[in-house]
């Protein structure tokens, strides 16, 4: 699914979370970044006023660096993943599969 679909079908409550996220994201990709410093000044530096394509721009332009802050994440909460891992696979209400 493409992320405008997805933003489009989650409540206010979690656009709002997943915007803060990317905003938090935005700012320390920035710092060495000049073109995504650009960016986010092109939608007046406020990342909530962006429409869904501007916010698809900027998922795609920080998605590297948000995946090596992940990595990071996860190597430190290894037994918390694991509980986490364990519980999912056995989704009995499967709230793991709904889109």
């Amino acid at each position: 699914m493409k992320l405008n679909q997805i933003m489009s079908s989650v409540t206010q409550r979690e656009k709002s979370k997943f915007i803060a996220i990317l905003d938090k994201l935005c700012l320390d990709a920035a710092e060495g970044d000049k073109s995504l410093t650009r960016k986010i000044e092109s939608i007046d530096g406020q990342i909530k006023n962006a429409s869904g394509t501007e916010i698809t721009q900027l998922y795609s332009a920080v998605k590297d660096f948000f995946m090596s802050e992940l990595k990071k994440q996860l190597s430190m909460n290894s037994a918390q993943i694991s509980l986490l891992i364990n519980i999912l696979t056995r989704d009995e209400n499967c709230v793991a599969r709904i889109s």
